[in-house]
């Protein structure tokens, strides 16, 4: 079996919002957060607080949730 690697919740969501397709500034408006601070996420220039993440996570319809190892 594959193991898939690890990648922290930061590069998860910015791989979903390139996924989602949508421009950002469309993503930016349903989230409710500014156009340039999703834009300086993106480019890694910034982080984003959990709950602007979650507000993303909504937005573009994908769930955040903890990892959990499966045996």
């Amino acid at each position: 079996a594959m193991s898939a690697k690890r990648i922290a919740p930061s590069d998860a969501m910015r791989l979903a919002v390139i996924q989602d397709g949508r421009p950002l500034r469309q993503i930016a408006k349903g989230a409710g957060l500014p156009a340039s601070s999703i834009s300086r996420f993106m480019n890694r220039r910034r982080g984003l607080s959990s709950r602007s993440l979650d507000r993303i996570a909504d937005t573009i319809g994908v769930e955040l949730r903890p990892v959990r190892r499966s045996a």
